[in-house]
């Protein structure tokens, strides 16, 4: 049996042939192939890189504690609600081991005292 694609004509048989050769190099190739993702310290940037190693010796030089900064948003920031709510989240914050100091909304000057 012959099919005919774009005037010429192909042996059914073909198709199935050319699946099987496909499934053989899928196979092929999920078997001998690592497809796992490495990342290591060269991932992004070689740490032989002139540009790592001199941001290397700024952070020697200048060390900073890491930093995060939550940002939290409402309708009414100027609510008793929420400004409660901020309250919480900041001693909540301050009992995360490691914490050093927390800079709150709820801890700045308010309109009595600016």
């Amino acid at each position: 049996m012959n099919r005919l694609i774009r005037g010429k004509t192909l042996p059914l048989g073909s198709y199935w042939l050319m699946l099987a050769i496909t499934g053989v190099l899928f196979a092929l190739v999920a078997t001998f192939v690592d497809l796992r993702p490495v990342v290591d310290e060269n991932f992004f940037f070689s740490t032989s890189d002139p540009g790592v190693q001199q941001t290397k010796k700024i952070e020697r030089r200048f060390p900073s504690q890491p930093e995060v900064i939550l940002a939290v948003s409402s309708r009414d920031i100027s609510s008793a609600r929420y400004l409660g709510k901020i309250q919480r989240l900041t001693q909540r914050v301050r009992t995360i081991g490691g914490v050093s100091a927390v800079k709150s909304l709820t801890e700045g000057p308010t309109a009595d005292r600016a």
